[in-house]
């Protein structure tokens, strides 16, 4: 399945936390010729709650760009601001993970990608 998805789409990079059955993923991938992936390591003693809360600056001053609508905002937003009591975390847990990467990893070109999106917030 993940095949699949990245095969559809052209992708520079695409971040698989390397825990439990993400490091199968990762490796399975670059078996199969998927050179994109780039294994994310969470910090040692980070839950996702501080890793989200890490990020919380970004989002407070509006530099976290989400589109004005689409199908799936609703509930992306509403996973988000009802963390950590919500029944669901893997799209929180993915969004601190690449504005981690992004904020770390200096990339230019993606960050004047992002400038050029209109913010919800």
């Amino acid at each position: 399945m993940a095949h699949n998805a990245l095969s559809r789409q052209q992708r520079t990079t695409v971040l698989i936390e390397d825990k439990a059955s993400g490091t199968q993923l990762i490796q399975e991938l670059k078996d199969e010729g998927v050179f994109a992936v780039t294994p994310f390591s969470p910090p040692p003693g980070s839950d996702k709650i501080v890793r989200l809360y890490a990020q919380t600056a970004l989002f407070e001053n509006g530099r976290v760009p989400l589109p004005r609508e689409a199908p799936w905002l609703p509930d992306y937003v509403n996973e988000l601001t009802s963390f950590p009591g919500s029944r669901y975390d893997d799209q929180v847990d993915s969004t601190a993970q690449t504005l981690q990467y992004v904020k770390h990893s200096k990339m230019a070109v993606i960050s004047r990608y992002l400038r050029g999106i209109q913010c919800l917030m």
